[in-house]
């Protein structure tokens, strides 16, 4: 099972780094890979990619451990926009098929953008505790508190999803295993055979994860749970002067790219 997701303990520049600050500097690397649209633009980009990886102390077989589950997923997106993205210089075109260069280079900067925001994502979850990254996103909702929106709520839920995600992973697994058993055909070419593999596993998991969280349902009832809003929690950490300073830097990075 692949360790995407999963926090694993060090003592890197990025383990310490607060977890509100992590989560403003991931979206702000988000929004600046997608608004990166020159070679220049990218080559700065993969430049701070770099940085963060080495901060991290990973070994690069790890951090890129994701990638290799859902290449399938990057050929799709390269093909839909080479065939149906619109462009001025035609290459090919056969009916309502048409193969662009502007498709060709869109297609790339699509699986490109993804594959970037995917490490940036892996690196991120192995580097900061679910508690950490829960409470920071509640610490960095909380003024929508004001607004009469349910955060506390919002965030137990997501609490509890994100806790849950190993639990199935390692159940969908075991159910696998068990169907391959009793005849079912995973790696069939045929598509008739695919959808039926894929009922046998994916409808067992669905009805394990009901069971799962009525169990907790009642668990949570049993222990006196009746609101989010007043439970208690471990006070965090806020960000420092110098972790706003590096927020900063990365935020001036954004407004370099924009322009670039």
């Amino acid at each position: 099972m692949p360790f995407t997701g999963k926090y694993i303990h060090g003592n890197s520049l990025i383990h310490q780094f607060n977890a509100q600050g992590k989560i403003i500097v991931f979206i702000i690397l988000i929004f600046t890979t997608v608004f990166t649209d020159s070679f220049f633009g990218y080559i700065l980009l993969v430049a701070i990619l770099g940085m963060i990886i080495i901060l991290s102390k990973f070994h690069l077989k790890l951090i890129f451990s994701s990638i290799k589950y859902i290449w399938k997923f990057f050929i799709v997106i390269f093909i839909l926009n080479v065939l149906f993205f619109d462009g001025d210089t035609i290459l090919f075109q056969w009916k309502f098929i048409q193969l662009t260069k502007e498709g060709i280079h869109h297609g790339i900067t699509i699986i490109f953008n993804v594959f970037i925001i995917l490490i940036l994502g892996n690196i991120f979850t192995l580097t900061t505790e679910l508690t950490e990254m829960i409470n920071g996103l509640e610490a960095l909702l909380m003024p929508l508190s004001y607004l009469k929106i349910p955060i506390e709520q919002a965030v137990l839920i997501l609490t509890i999803s994100f806790q849950f995600i190993p639990t199935l992973l390692q159940e969908g697994d075991t159910i696998r295993k068990a169907q391959t058993a009793r005849g079912a055909d995973f790696e069939s070419n045929h598509l008739h055979k695919k959808i039926m593999a894929g009922g046998a596993l994916f409808i067992p998991v669905f009805i394990a994860a009901f069971k799962r969280a009525d169990d907790l349902s009642i668990a949570m009832e049993a222990r006196g749970f009746r609101d989010a809003k007043h439970r208690t929690q471990k006070r965090y950490s806020k960000i420092t002067i110098l972790e706003w300073a590096i927020i900063a830097v990365f935020l001036l990075l954004f407004i370099i790219e924009i322009y670039i």
